[in-house]
C-alpha cells in the first residue's frame, strides 16, 4: 500500500530544466490536473479517473505525514549547492544531465564501486550520500591512488593560514616540538612532558592537541612532506640502485630495510634514501624479495617499472646491493636472481664493507694463535664488563698507578674491525692494572686469564694488532662513507694491501715500542713480569706467526675484491683521472675504448641512441675539461660538472651519473637499524610497523630541527580531512540563516 501511495505521489510530481539548474514543481491544484487531461485527450475517460484516484490517495497519504515531510515533498526545492565543492573537492556537477558524480572514482574505473550512485550520477542533492560515498574503502582506495591524489585548498585552510597568526603560531610550535621528539627518537610520551614544560614557561599552545596521540596524529603529515620530496627526487634521476638488509628488532620481529641511492637533481651529489622497513612474512627469499618490492612501491615504483625498456618511469635500475648473505646472492632462488630476472641489465654487488670483515675474519682463523688470542680478548671483557665490583677494583688500582682506566669493549659482530681495535687498544692501556688485579683475584677463570696475557706471544701479539687493524679499520671506514664512488675502490684497497706488505719488513711503531720494552733476560716487558717459556730474541721481521698473519690478510683480500676487476665494473675506472696520462697523445687515447664498450655493449640499454652517437666525441671534451681539474677531489669535480650542466657534455655525463648511482656498501642500512633500534627499544615492543616505519623515515630523512619548517606538514594535516580541525577549541563553527561559507563563518569567530 505504501509503495503504491508513494507511486501516486510522485505521478503528480513534474521535473524541468531552469538555467542550469533541475527543478522539482510541486503538485497543481487538483482541477486543474483533471481539466488539462481532460483537454489534452477528451475522449480518454479512464485517464480523468486514474488522476481523480491519485489525487485522492495523495490526499490520504498527506494525513499520515509530519509538518517536516510535507514541506520536503510538497514545497523544497533541492538543488546542487556550489560549496559542495569544497567541502568535498572530488565532486563534481554536469550541468547538461543535472547530476552531481564522484570524479576520483570515475577516473579510476578499475578500482571504483561501479554501482554507487555518485559513480552513476545522481540528482538526489543532499549531503548524506556524500558523507556515505567518502567513508567507503572503494572511494578511500580512488583517493589514495599516486596519481590522483590530490590536495584540496579548503576556506578553511586559507581562512585560517591568513588571518589567525596567533592560531597559527601555535599550531607551530605544537609541530615543532613533535618534530623534535620524533627526530630524535625518543617515544610519543615525551611530547606530553615537553608540552608541560613549555606550558609552564608560560608558551601559548593552545588547549588541544597536547596529548600523546596528537604527537602520532602530527607524524602522518610530516611524513608525508618528507616521502613527497623523496618521490620527487628519485623520479627525477636517470639511475638508481638499491640496497636492502635484514635484522630483528626488540620485538623479535624481522624486518627488512629497503635504501635507494641516486644522484640529488639539485646539489648533483650521490644520495642513499631511506624508502621504507618492511616486517617479513617470510625469511626465504620469496619473503624478502616481496618486501623489497613492498618498499618500493611507497615511493611509488615496482621493479617493473624500473626496466630499461619501461616508458612508466624515468628512473633505471643499474645495480642492487646486499651482505651476501645465502638468501640475498644466491644463484638460483636468491633476491638478487628475482630481481635480474625482471632487470637483466642490473649490476649485482656485495657489500665491500662485509667482504672485508669476511676476509679478515679468514684470516685470522687461518692463523692457530690468533683463534685464542681473540678469545681471551672477550673474557677480559666479559671478566670485567659484568662485574661492577671488578670494574670498581680495576678503576682503584689505576689510580694507584696514576693511570686512566680506558672502557672495555666488546668485539661486535657489525663494524667488527673497527670493534675489535677498541678493544685491543683498552686492553693495552689497562694491562699493568689487568695483571696486578688478576694476581689478587680469587676467581677460577683469573688465573687462567692471567697465565695467558702475562705471556710473550700474547703481549707481543697485542702490539702487532695495534700496527695491523688500524690499517683494516681505515679501509672499513672509507667503505662506509655515504658517497663512496665504485672507481675510489682500487685505490684504497691498493693503499692498504701496501701498508700490510710493508709490516713484514718494516715493522711499525707499536711493534718497535714491544721490542724497546722486553727484555728477554729477565723475562720482563717494562715493569711486567712474564711468564711462560723463555724464548731468545725476538726478530719481528721473521715471526712465523705474524708474517702468516699478513701473507693470509693479503691473500683473502685479494680473493674477496677480485670481482672488481669483472667487465662492466673494470671499464668504469677510467673516470678516476687520479690515473690519467699526463701527455696529450696518451690522453687523448685514454678510456676511448672503455667508454664506447660501456654505452654500445655493456650498458647499451641505459642510453639513447643520440648518447650513443655523441658520447665518443664528448669524452675526449670531457677530458680536456677535467685535466687542469685533475689534484681536485672525484666527487667535487664530478659533482660541479653535473650542476654546470654544459650543453657540450649533455650525453657523457650520463656515464657519470650511472657511476655515481652506484652503492658499493650498504652501511648506510647498518646506520639504519641503529636508528631503528634506537626507536624500538625493549620498553616499546608493542610499537606498531605503522609508526616504527613513519618515525625512522623522519630520523633518517627528515631535516635537522633547526632546518625544519611545519608549514607544509601543517597545510597536508589540515587538508588530510573533510571534518573540522580543533583549532579553536572542541566548539565547532556552525551554518546559520542560510549563511554556507564556512571560510567566513571561520573568520567571524577569529575576529570575535
Amino acid at each position: 500500500m505504501a509503495n503504491l501511495l508513494r507511486y501516486g505521489f510522485v505521478r503528480e510530481q513534474s521535473t524541468k530544466k531552469v538555467g542550469s539548474r533541475s527543478t522539482v514543481q510541486s503538485e497543481k491544484p487538483k482541477s486543474a490536473s483533471v481539466e488539462s487531461t481532460v483537454d489534452y485527450n477528451e475522449s480518454n475517460t479512464n485517464t480523468v479517473s486514474f488522476h481523480e484516484t491519485n489525487s485522492k490517495r495523495k490526499a490520504c497519504d498527506s494525513d499520515y505525514l509530519t509538518k517536516d515531510q510535507k514541506y520536503d515533498k510538497l514545497k523544497r526545492q533541492r538543488k546542487f549547492q556550489e560549496h559542495w565543492t569544497t567541502v568535498w573537492p572530488w565532486l563534481r556537477y554536469d550541468d547538461d544531465n543535472c547530476i552531481m558524480f564522484c570524479r576520483i572514482c570515475r577516473d579510476n574505473p578499475d578500482i571504483a564501486n561501479k554501482s554507487s550512485q555518485l559513480f552513476k550520477g545522481t540528482d538526489h542533492f543532499n549531503v548524506d550520500p556524500l558523507k556515505s560515498h567518502e567513508k567507503t574503502k572503494e572511494h578511500m582506495h580512488c583517493m589514495t591512488r599516486g596519481s590522483t591524489v590530490i590536495k584540496p585548498k579548503a576556506k578553511i585552510v586559507e581562512a585560517f593560514t591568513n588571518i589567525s597568526s596567533q592560531k597559527y603560531s601555535s599550531l607551530t610550535a605544537l609541530f615543532n616540538t613533535a618534530y623534535a621528539v620524533l627526530k630524535s627518537g625518543r617515544p610519543f610520551t615525551d611530547y606530553e612532558f615537553i608540552c608541560a614544560v613549555q606550558l609552564k614557561n608560560n608558551i601559548e599552545l593552545g588547549q588541544n592537541y597536547l596529548n600523546r596521540f596528537a604527537c602520532r596524529r602530527f607524524l602522518s603529515p610530516i611524513v608525508n612532506v618528507i616521502r613527497k620530496r623523496i618521490q620527487d627526487e628519485i623520479k627525477s634521476a636517470n639511475f638508481l640502485s638499491v640496497l636492502a638488509d635484514g635484522s630483528t628488532d626488540a620485538g623479535i620481529v624481522e624486518q627488512e630495510i629497503v635504501y635507494v641511492r641516486y644522484v640529488h637533481p639539485v646539489d648533483r651529489t650521490p644520495k642513499t634514501t631511506q624508502v621504507d622497513i618492511v616486517s617479513l612474512s617470510s625469511a626465504n627469499s620469496s619473503g624478502v624479495f616481496e618486501a623489497v618490492e613492498t618498499g618500493l612501491k611507497t615511493v611509488d615504483l615496482t621493479f617493473s617499472d624500473l626496466k630499461h625498456d619501461s616508458e612508466s618511469c624515468k628512473s633505471k635500475l643499474v645495480a642492487v646491493n646486499f651482505d651476501g648473505a645465502a638468501v640475498m646472492m644466491g644463484q638460483r632462488s636468491g633476491v638478487a636472481k628475482k630481481i635480474t630476472d625482471i632487470v637483466p641489465e642490473s649490476l649485482v654487488l656485495h657489500c665491500v664493507a662485509h667482504k672485508l670483515e669476511l676476509a679478515a675474519l679468514d684470516a685470522n682463523k687461518s692463523a692457530k694463535y690468533m683463534v685464542t688470542f681473540e678469545e681471551t680478548i672477550k673474557g677480559i671483557f666479559g671478566f670485567y664488563h659484568y662485574s661492577p665490583k671488578r670494574r670498581r677494583e680495576l678503576y682503584e688500582i689505576c689510580s694507584v698507578l696514576n693511570e686512566v682506566g680506558a672502557h672495555f669493549s666488546n668485539v661486535k659482530q657489525v663494524r667488527w674491525l673497527s670493534s675489535k681495535e677498541r678493544a685491543v687498544k683498552a686492553v693495552v692501556v689497562n694491562l699493568p692494572a689487568v695483571i696486578m688485579h688478576l694476581q689478587s683475584s680469587e676467581a677460577d677463570r683469573a688465573h687462567g686469564y692471567l697465565r695467558e696475557v702475562t705471556s710473550v706471544t700474547f703481549v707481543k701479539h697485542l702490539y702487532f694488532m695495534l700496527d695491523y687493524l688500524p690499517l683494516l679499520a681505515t679501509l672499513s671506514r672509507a667503505f662506509q662513507q655515504e658517497n663512496l664512488l665504485i672507481m675510489e675502490l682500487p685505490d684504497h684497497i691498493e693503499c692498504t694491501l701496501i701498508a700490510l706488505s710493508a709490516l713484514k719488513s718494516t715493522p711499525g711503531k707499536n711493534m718497535k715500542l714491544f721490542h724497546e720494552l722486553y727484555n728477554p733476560t729477565e723475562m720482563k716487558f717494562g715493569d711486567v713480569v712474564l711468564t711462560g717459556r723463555k724464548p731468545g730474541p725476538i726478530d719481528l721481521t721473521k715471526d712465523t706467526n705474524i708474517v702468516q698473519i699478513i701473507d693470509n690478510t693479503l691473500k683473502y683480500i685479494q680473493n674477496r675484491f677480485t670481482n672488481l676487476n669483472v667487465e662492466p665494473l673494470s671499464k668504469l675506472y677510467v673516470l678516476d683521472f687520479h690515473k690519467w696520462p699526463i701527455h696529450d697523445t696518451e690522453l687523448g687515447t685514454f678510456g676511448n675504448h672503455e667508454i664506447h664498450d660501456l654505452v654500445h655493449t655493456s650498458m647499451k640499454s641505459c642510453f639513447t641512441d643520440m648518447d650513443r652517437e655523441c658520447v665518443d666525441r664528448e669524452w675526449i671534451l670531457l677530458k680536456m675539461f677535467i685535466r687542469p681539474l685533475r689534484s681536485n677531489d672525484l666527487l667535487d669535480v664530478y659533482s660541479g660538472l653535473l650542476r654546470m650542466n654544459n650543453p657540450a657534455l649533455t650525453h657523457v655525463l650520463k656515464v657519470v651519473e650511472l657511476t655515481m648511482a652506484i652503492s658499493p656498501s650498504t652501511a648506510s642500512c647498518e646506520r639504519g637499524f641503529s636508528n631503528m633500534n634506537n626507536v624500538k627499544t625493549f620498553l616499546r615492543t608493542q610499537l606498531t610497523q605503522e609508526s616504527l616505519r613513519d618515525q625512522l623515515q623522519v630520523m633518517c630523512e627528515g631535516p635537522l630541527l633547526e632546518d625544519f619548517s611545519a608549514d607544509e606538514a601543517i597545510k597536508d594535516w589540515l587538508n588530510s580531512t573533510t571534518g573540522n580541525r580543533h583549532i579553536h577549541g572542541h566548539a565547532r563553527p556552525s551554518l546559520k540563516d542560510g549563511n554556507d561559507n564556512i571560510g567566513d563563518i571561520l573568520i567571524d569567530n577569529m575576529k570575535k
